[in-house]
């Protein structure tokens, strides 16, 4: 495989054109980010999409990955031979414990869940997933760098946790029975993308951040569930906070 054109053919963009602060999130609107900056050249690939815009010293991409751990993982793959110098993850997530809609995610691990096939075999045991799989690390001294920005930049009504999240093969494997398993782990949320974000930065060594925004409470309320009219606003408001906030701070350091 011809490394270049492969990217060239998933991104719409050449190698030479990635370089900077990486911005990426597997569901989240170009146009969130755009009007935070002056110049914008968007891309479109067969697979992923976004816009650089170019900088002295110092470009910022944002990349939309589509859903789930395969596309977000070679997303971040494919950033091996380019300038990217740090990469910084923005999604959801379905909270346990004490979270509540709209509050911030700061993610310390990521544990490796990931798999659809394997939860729906004969031999599926939660417990096996638990034991076979492994925790990836962000970056833990841009994560605090980030925490310390964001504690200060932050509303004040607005609640940051800290902790670890499962990544899971599957959204029909968010069975009562699976969620309460991983919540008695100790994990803060599930999601779908994140260990395969850190397993591909830490592969390619580059420094990876990430940011959630608790969007459902699956073992309060089944997934698909409509919000309450608060709870959408919470949600709302606080995804846009991040944003801004993430673009705040990818700018300053």
């Amino acid at each position: 495989m011809d490394y270049k054109k492969f990217l060239n053919f998933c991104y719409g963009c050449e190698v030479t054109h990635l370089s900077g602060t990486v911005i990426i999130s597997p569901f989240l609107s170009s146009n969130l980010f755009k009007r935070y900056f002056e110049n914008v050249n968007p891309f479109t690939g067969r697979l992923f999409s976004g816009f650089i815009s170019p900088g002295i010293g110092n470009s910022f991409i944002f990349i939309k990955t589509g859903l789930g751990d395969r596309l977000t993982g070679d997303a971040v793959m494919l950033l091996r031979d380019t300038g990217v110098s740090r990469i910084v993850f923005i999604g959801a997530c379905g909270g346990f414990g004490n979270c509540d809609i709209g509050d911030i995610v700061l993610v310390r691990r990521a544990f490796d869940g990931e798999g659809f096939s394997r939860y729906y075999k004969n031999s599926f045991n939660m417990e096996k997933i638990h034991n076979e799989g492994s925790y990836i690390e962000a970056d833990q001294k841009f994560t605090d760098e980030f925490k310390d920005f964001l504690k200060n930049k932050a509303e004040k009504d607005k609640k940051i946790i800290e902790g670890d999240i499962f990544t899971i093969g599957s959204l029909l494997a968010e069975t009562n029975e699976n969620l309460l398993s991983i919540e008695k782990k100790g994990f803060c949320g599930v999601d779908m993308e994140l260990s395969a974000v850190f397993q591909a930065a830490e592969t390619i060594k580059k420094p990876v951040i990430a940011a959630t925004v608790v969007s459902d409470l699956p073992l309060r309320r089944p997934l698909g569930e409509d919000f309450s009219s608060g709870e959408g606003k919470a949600y709302d408001k606080s995804m846009k906070n991040l944003v801004e906030k993430i673009v705040e701070f990818t700018k300053k350091h």
